[in-house]
């Protein structure tokens, strides 16, 4: 469920759960770990060599240093300084979001710890659980099991059998991730013709174009308003548009950076700085060459906020 590959960004990160929400994901599964210090993290595996710029263990280590570890140059330039994220603030975007959270749990004995935090983040009724999650059966009851009623189908699943598990009161996935139909967007197609209730992807982007709700409609609606308007509404969009990771927005960006309004030359520097992949310093140029002031001082500081985030990330991966 979390985004990977060209339109996504590296795995259990925050970009990666704003970029679920933002392609169009209702629910989205994380892992969780403990740190040596008692901290709940985003982690898969705890060996860090092999998302990380670190090495050892995450239930050995403090969350201090864990924070200080790249988490996405691993997967490309353009995601350099993501880092390891604390739970609650997986749970408070979530909640910005309005979506659900599948928790997998990595590591046994967390129960308690997660429950504390999903109570006083208010979040213990919009998430389901799964992976090593024994003592939260224990400690709380209603907890729900995404496996104790949906029935999870295989691509091909026809529309008789969708009908049948309906017929037994039986919510319908059908299983795109992690096997050879990953990026099958006709059989996603096929799949919600037949009935199911939910495709479960690793590509959000094709689980979109196949529900009926594609990311190509939600960025056309908001370049346009973005274009025209009231001044508040267009910064709006286009710091919004700024928050869409893989895609090439950057010629509409430095449109809007050259706009005689400042609210909007502003929010486009910076979508401009923000953006991944990010801007090259040569897109700045015909800003600073322009006879409109807001437009120079705007660009100029988006180069320069670009130039002190370069030399930061030259620092943390010494």
């Amino acid at each position: 469920m979390s985004p990977n590959g060209e339109h996504g960004c590296p795995e259990n990160t925050l970009e990666s759960l704003d970029q679920a929400a933002l392609l169009g994901c209702n629910v989205v599964e994380i892992d969780l770990r403990r740190t040596l210090d008692g901290k709940i993290v985003f982690n898969h595996d705890g060996i860090l060599e092999r998302l990380t710029d670190g090495d050892g263990e995450v239930e050995k280590s403090y969350y201090d240093d864990l924070e200080l570890r790249d988490a996405g140059s691993w997967m490309g330039e353009r995601f350099v300084g993501m880092r390891i994220a604390l739970f609650e603030d997986a749970l408070r975007l979530a909640r910005a979001h309005d979506i659900r959270l599948v928790l997998d749990l990595k590591t046994k004995g967390i129960g308690a710890d997660v429950l504390q935090i999903l109570q006083r983040e208010d979040m213990l009724q919009r998430v389901q659980f799964n992976g090593e999650w024994e003592d939260v059966k224990r400690l709380y009851p209603a907890a729900t099991d995404p496996g104790s009623n949906p029935e999870w189908v295989k691509p091909d699943v026809a529309a008789e059998q969708v009908k049948e598990y309906h017929s037994h009161g039986k919510t319908v996935i059908a299983n795109f991730s992690a096997n050879a139909h990953e990026m099958d967007l006709a059989g996603m197609k096929a799949a919600v013709m037949a009935g199911v209730d939910a495709i479960n992807v690793d590509y959000p982007r094709l689980g979109a174009d196949a529900v009926g709700r594609p990311v190509e409609g939600k960025l056309h609606d908001l370049i346009l308003k973005a274009n025209s308007g009231p001044s508040e509404a267009r910064a709006e969009a286009i710091l919004q548009l700024g928050r869409y990771s893989g895609f090439t927005l950057q010629s509409f960006f430095m449109q809007w950076l050259q706009d005689a309004d400042d609210h909007v030359s502003r929010a486009a520097a910076v979508a401009a700085v923000k953006t991944r992949p990010r801007t090259p310093p040569a897109a700045f140029s015909v800003a600073l060459q322009s006879r409109n002031a807001i437009a120079r001082a705007n660009a100029a500081w988006a180069l320069g906020v670009k130039r002190s985030r370069r030399i930061s990330d030259a620092f943390a991966a010494r």
